[in-house]
């Protein structure tokens, strides 16, 4: 779904825990042990396990692709 309004991506990335900021991108964080060996991985010292992280970027002024399974309400 593209998200085209701040108003409407903060809301999306307030309504679920797993999606966070990273500048303008939204991040998805998944747990997975097997991330230690992904490009995409990253550990968390707080939790000591590994994460997969997915970013879905802010694309020329026109918004953010994000995945209808990520939106809630």
């Amino acid at each position: 779904m593209r998200i085209t309004t701040l108003e409407q991506a903060e809301s999306v990335v307030i309504n679920n825990a797993q999606l966070d900021w990273h500048g303008w991108d939204i991040v998805h964080k998944v747990q997975d042990d097997g991330a230690e060996y992904d490009v995409r991985g990253s550990y968390d010292r707080g939790t000591g396990k590994w994460y997969k992280r997915i970013s879905y970027p802010y694309v020329n002024g026109t918004g953010w692709d994000i995945p209808n399974t990520l939106i809630k309400g």
